[in-house]
């Protein structure tokens, strides 16, 4: 039971708090109607991460198990939204680094991750405490 309410918690918390990222990114930007995607991809992304990190507190029990996906997790979003960023300046150079599909590829992949830490701060919690003595 405890799981499952933590996990219900997970993803509840990690929608609120990457919506929260998203919407401030959105308001500094002065974003138009194209961002609602980024609103849309989120709840998406974090059922997904949330299955990623459930398997790997499944599987491996550990802290380290979990702390090492929810590190590869972040590392992905991090290169996907960079390169794809990148791709997006690289099609249109003279729109400059600000153009609107670059600062959209940002804004889900920080939503994105602030889902995927919010997530890893609570099912971290369910992993096995390491024996004394193991790092």
């Amino acid at each position: 039971m405890r799981s499952i309410v933590t996990f219900a918690a997970a993803l509840l918390l990690s929608l609120l708090a990457g919506g929260v990222a998203l919407q401030i990114i959105v308001e500094r930007v002065r974003a138009d109607e194209s961002f609602i995607l980024a609103f849309f991809a989120l709840p998406v992304l974090a059922v997904a991460f949330l299955v990623v990190l459930g398997l790997a507190l499944g599987l491996v029990r550990t802290r380290r198990g979990v702390d090492v996906t929810a590190a590869g997790l972040g590392l992905f979003l991090v290169v996907a939204g960079l390169s794809l960023a990148v791709l997006e300046w690289l099609s249109a150079p003279t729109a400059g680094i600000g153009s609107r599909g670059a600062v959209l590829i940002g804004a889900i992949a920080a939503g994105s991750l602030v889902a995927v830490a919010v997530q890893w701060l609570m099912l971290r919690r369910l992993a096995a405490q390491p024996a004394a003595g193991e790092g």
